[in-house]
């Protein structure tokens, strides 16, 4: 849903589409405010899907919530175009981080940090 988003809005990274803020707009757009706030609420509209789904999903496995997110953070770090799937659940991914994180082994809490970090500085040129 989101890829098809910005494919209509002319929006060139997942990280314009969350923020509902394009650095350039397909040529046909000409209310940058209006399309703004229309993809503002598709993107919320998806994340709220995907996180129904998850939640689906963990009711059907009788899983830790905390842990099933943890492992589709996993495949989505693989599959980069599919990162932004860790908002739709980024409470989940805190609890995990926290509770997992206590033990002095910090690659947990590094590894989703890091890759959120870098994930920013690709897709949000600002931050570079």
């Amino acid at each position: 849903k989101i890829i098809r988003l910005k494919v209509c809005f002319g929006i060139k990274s997942d990280a314009e589409a969350l923020l509902g803020r394009a650095l350039s707009w397909h040529p046909n757009i000409h209310d940058f405010g209006k399309a703004g706030k229309a993809v503002e609420h598709e993107v919320r509209s998806a994340l709220l899907e995907v996180r129904d789904g998850f939640l689906r999903i963990c009711q059907n496995l009788r899983a830790e919530k905390e842990l099933v997110a943890s492992a589709f953070y996993e495949i989505a770090y693989i599959d980069s175009s599919a990162r932004s799937f860790s908002l739709a659940v980024v409470d989940c991914l805190q609890r995990f981080v926290q509770r997992e994180g206590k033990s002095n082994d910090t690659t947990i809490r590094e590894r989703v940090g890091i890759s959120l970090l870098n994930f920013c500085k690709k897709h949000v040129p600002l931050i570079q």
